[in-house]
This record gives C-alpha cells, sequence and structure tokens, in this order.
C-alpha cells in the first residue's frame, strides 16, 4: 500500500519455510524516490496485510503470534 504521501510503499515480505515449518513474514517499506528497502518490523511470526493511517503517521498490520494462530493460518 502506498503511504499518503505517495513516499513510500509499504508490504508483507515472507521468508522461507524448513523441514519444522513455514517460514515468517515481516513488515516492509519501499521508498519510491531511492528504491530503498527498510525492514519496519522482525518478529518469528506471520505479519501481514499492512496499511498506513490517513495521515501517514502510523501503519497497522494484521499478525499471527500464538501457536494456535499459526497452525490455523
Amino acid at each position: 500500500m502506498r503511504s499518503p504521501d505517495g513516499k513510500y510503499i509499504v508490504f508483507a515480505c515472507g521468508t522461507a519455510g524448513s523441514e519444522s515449518g513455514p517460514g515468517d513474514t515481516d513488515i516492509m517499506q519501499l521508498e519510491v524516490a531511492t528504491g530503498k528497502i527498510k525492514s519496519l518490523l522482525s518478529h518469528p511470526a506471520k505479519d501481514f496485510s499492512p496499511c498506513y493511517s490517513p495521515d501517514g503517521s502510523k501503519i497497522a498490520f494484521v499478525s499471527c503470534r500464538n501457536q494456535q494462530s499459526l497452525d490455523h493460518f
């Protein structure tokens, strides 16, 4: 999703899984002018569906932070 000012794009980026289970998904931000990508959140859980608040000051996202929710993802 593009920020309200158009300068950034926020997205979820997945990692490869392993034999023990699926990989996680982290929240990243792309600076449109430079192409620079910055990790905003790195947590060993699935974080996804990021979106900017209307004024662009906050980013909301969905996260599966406990094993039960990961099992049903």
